[in-house]
């Protein structure tokens, strides 16, 4: 069993690299069941039919029924921050360039400085 560090930091590389939709049920399995061992994979495809039962974002749906899985509730807790944070953060930093300079145009001037 991981710890809750452990968890949150492995989900939050999941959450950081993940481009939505479907397709993303595969990289959580990847890291859920085959790396990770974390849970069985019959366990891990019933979690994925019941969160798809479920209205809502259904990886996050998922990753939270992981995290629920491997330490309780604080462990869907912690995953579940873990997969929401690179997002939410981006959109915080992009929040932050739109009211400043009334525009997202100036991202491109940074990156090509």
């Amino acid at each position: 069993m991981p710890s809750l560090t452990s968890l949150f930091l492995k989900v939050l590389k999941l959450g950081a690299t993940a481009y939505g939709g479907p397709a993303m049920i595969v990289h959580i399995k990847e890291t859920a069941v085959n790396r990770y061992s974390w849970v069985k994979e019959g366990e891990f495809m019933r979690g994925v039919a019941l969160c798809q039962l479920i209205p809502g974002a259904t990886m996050i749906q998922i990753v939270t029924y992981v995290g629920y899985r491997v330490r309780g509730i604080w462990g869907a807790l912690a995953a579940t921050v873990a997969f929401v944070l690179p997002a939410f953060i981006a959109i915080l930093i992009l929040s932050f360039i739109y009211f400043r300079f009334h525009t997202l145009w100036v991202i491109q001037a940074l990156l090509r400085d």
